[in-house]
């Protein structure tokens, strides 16, 4: 069952990178569809400054998300609002910008899809452990629900100095600097769509299999964690771990 559940949420995790490619390959197109020379975008033209009425769109636009996500998880908030602050912002930058904010509904996606799929694990590994102590082990243990404060408060640990939320984050800003980084040198180089779009791809790629990564670990916690609890709850006072 615990591998069914990681499958799903490995599922659900590709879905929301290849929603957010899909969207970052979008805004490239606007731009590279309006200021390309010879199929690259010219570096003077992105970086040249907005004027007028595109400036103001950019900014309204940009106001509007961060209104959205004023509540909650601060996210990429910073970073978005450093650059909802200028006076004056640049073509590339306003990609950037465009990209930034599908990161962070990226970065929101997964950490729900992420904290669900933990709940669960959490909440099949402490039943079934106590269920195996009373049929192998003939142990009388009254079964109570476990509330949603408990998981919660499995769910916020920061083993290791984080918690699965705060790992999130961290890849998600990683991410965030990366496809900057992709952005500005592709530009800079000059290169075709076809191009930069595989390039902000293979990052998207490798951010995906961070997520993986991250899904697998934060298993692994909250699996010994329900073992543990269930132990503990069961009044078992010491057992033996046993590595095979």
């Amino acid at each position: 069952m615990a591998q069914s559940l990681s499958k799903t949420v490995e599922k659900e995790l590709a879905a929301h990178y290849q929603k957010t490619l899909g969207a970052i390959q979008e805004d490239i197109l606007k731009l590279y569809g309006t200021f390309a020379k010879d199929n690259g975008l010219d570096f003077d033209e992105a970086r040249k400054i907005l004027q007028g009425r595109e400036f103001k769109q950019w900014r309204m636009t940009l106001q509007e998300y961060l209104q959205k996500i004023s509540e909650g998880d601060k996210g990429l908030e910073r970073e978005l609002n450093t650059l909802a602050m200028r006076p004056r912002i640049t073509r590339l930058e306003k990609l950037y910008s465009e990209t930034l904010q599908e990161v962070d509904k990226l970065g929101r996606e997964v950490d729900k899809s992420l904290k669900d799929f933990l709940s669960d694990a959490y909440k099949e590994n402490y039943y079934r452990n106590i269920f195996d102590l009373v049929k192998v082990g003939g142990l009388s243990v009254a079964i109570s629900k476990l509330d949603n404060l408990s998981v919660e408060k499995v769910l916020a640990s920061r083993w290791s100095g984080k918690n699965f939320s705060q790992r999130v984050w961290t890849n998600t800003k990683l991410l965030g600097k990366v496809l900057k980084e992709t952005l500005a040198n592709g530009v800079h180089r000059g290169l075709s769509i076809p191009q930069m779009s595989r390039m902000v791809e293979d990052k998207m790629q490798a951010g995906y299999r961070n997520a993986v990564r991250l899904v697998r670990t934060e298993m692994n916690f909250v699996n010994n964690q329900a073992h543990y609890d269930s132990m503990q709850d069961s009044g078992v006072a010491a057992y033996e771990f046993i590595a095979t």
